[in-house]
């Protein structure tokens, strides 16, 4: 392989293992009998890796968890993972988690960020996706004005929430 081994087999069938996704290869095979030897090459690239796809519902609603789908790339021997890191990225909520299935749900409870990863023998690729609006603490304030004019009264309503995520009066 690109001219610097060459790997001796009995039979007609060799892999070679580990190399980079969306590299291009040349490929030198020599065949040997008694008397004479013939040899070939050929351009081989191999498979293209691409990055998974991640999903979020409710993405832009404030809820109290959400779910998260990850779609890995289809092929073989490819490891499926992903991690889940605090908004900062200072503190890792779940550590790298191997998975075996191509389409991953994972449940968040805190605004986060949702890191996956493919890799191909020593190639990989990644994507993150900032998981937000997920609201689980009670508001720190509930506070209201009122106004009374002849027989009715007029209230305004007012809180305070740390996460932002106040759902109503």
């Amino acid at each position: 392989i690109d001219n610097v081994n060459y790997f001796e087999s009995t039979d007609n069938t060799y892999t070679f293992n580990n190399l980079e996704a969306n590299h291009e290869y040349t490929i030198y095979v020599r065949v040997s009998n008694i008397s004479k030897t013939k040899e070939a090459s050929k351009k081989i690239k191999t498979l293209e890796l691409s990055a998974p796809e991640i999903t979020v519902e409710k993405d832009s609603t404030w809820t109290q968890s959400k779910t998260v789908t990850i779609k890995y790339p289809s092929g073989e021997n490819l490891v499926y993972s992903y991690k889940i890191e605090s908004l900062d990225g200072n503190t890792i909520l779940v550590d790298e988690t191997i998975v075996t299935e191509e389409t991953t749900n994972i449940e968040a409870t805190e605004n986060s960020i949702v890191i996956a990863t493919v890799t191909l023998g020593s190639s990989n690729q990644s994507i993150s996706k900032e998981v937000t609006n997920i609201d689980k603490t009670a508001p720190t304030k509930s506070l209201f004005e009122y106004e009374v004019i002849d027989n009715s009264i007029k209230v305004i309503a007012s809180g305070e929430d740390l996460e932002s995520g106040i759902y109503g009066y």
